[in-house]
């Protein structure tokens, strides 16, 4: 290469500018520009010259996120303290949805083993968190409420003292949460539904009670239930203790209110008051229920009367 000026070729070229000076004539050359600017990204430089610190050799993306790339000298410092802001904002999100999210997990492994299940509890949560839906409440009363609203959504027996218990939260906060997030997802009338019989059965489980008793416990609550409409019972977690300690005479299986007391957190004379509320009206009495059998007591006792 020879220069326009004098024709000499002995050049000297300035990386940093981009610049090739002869040193005959001191003419300055620029030539490319563009594609010497290229060069230097790949050196590590901006068009300025500045070094671009998070640019590695062979980088094609500049400029994805705050800091990364600085057209000036001036917004260097600037921008090292938003990214370190947007950093440190999105760590602290981050960290509290996972942290929320061991709490759900700890409660719900009480009553739940299914993956679908579980996914939509993370799922839920993680969507709260991100409305900031729950601001104000503590990871417990969250989670608490969280899994109360997934759990009755699928089915699953569950009662607020339960959570509250396993969470370590107070049960009206847990009561109220749990309003808001069905509120927030369309449906309200969730925490209202009970299934009896998904009750029953847990406290079947809790007692020690196999499948068969489980059954028959079953098809004594489908019978009683008519009664206890047309009564006006209750039909409360002692009351569904009642139909298992009814079951459990009618089967002569050993089991006693106080067991069933010990098992549900009741009283033993909360139990046997919801007894005799279902016997008296049919006009048996504890004694008689040793000599009835299952059968006898669905087609005699209740059918024909209710």
């Amino acid at each position: 290469m020879t220069c326009k000026e004098c024709g000499g070729n002995s050049f000297d070229f300035d990386e940093r500018l981009g610049e090739r000076v002869c040193n005959t004539c001191g003419l300055v050359n620029i030539e490319e520009i563009f594609e010497r600017t290229e060069s230097q990204y790949d050196k590590g430089y901006d068009a300025y010259g500045n070094k671009i610190t998070t640019v590695k050799q062979g980088d094609t993306e500049l400029g994805s996120k705050i800091g990364e790339y600085h057209a000036n000298k001036y917004d260097s410092k600037l921008t090292r303290r938003l990214k370190r802001v947007e950093k440190f904002n999105e760590d602290s999100q981050e960290r509290t949805i996972m942290k929320g999210i061991r709490y759900c997990w700890l409660i719900s492994s009480e009553y739940t083993n299914s993956k679908s299940i579980r996914d939509q509890i993370f799922s839920n949560y993680k969507k709260l968190i991100e409305m900031k839906a729950l601001v104000g409440s503590s990871y417990e009363e969250r989670a608490g409420a969280i899994v109360l609203f997934t759990l009755k959504e699928n089915g699953i027996s569950v009662t607020i003292k339960d959570v509250a218990r396993k969470s370590g939260a107070d049960k009206t906060r847990i009561h109220k949460l749990a309003r808001k997030v069905a509120r927030i997802f369309c449906r309200p009338w969730v925490l209202s539904q009970t299934n009896h019989y998904a009750n029953l059965e847990k406290i079947c489980l809790d007692a020690n009670l196999d499948r068969k008793f489980m059954a028959n416990c079953c098809e004594v609550l489908g019978v009683i239930i008519p009664l206890a409409e047309y009564e006006g019972l209750t039909m409360s977690q002692a009351f569904l203790c009642g139909v298992v300690y009814i079951t459990a005479r009618l089967t002569n299986t050993r089991i006693t209110t106080r067991k069933l007391a010990d098992v549900c957190n009741l009283t033993d004379v909360g139990i046997r008051n919801n007894v005799n509320n279902i016997i008296r009206p049919l006009g048996i009495t504890k004694a008689e229920l040793n000599n009835i059998t299952i059968e006898e007591f669905v087609s005699g006792a209740i059918c024909g009367r209710y």
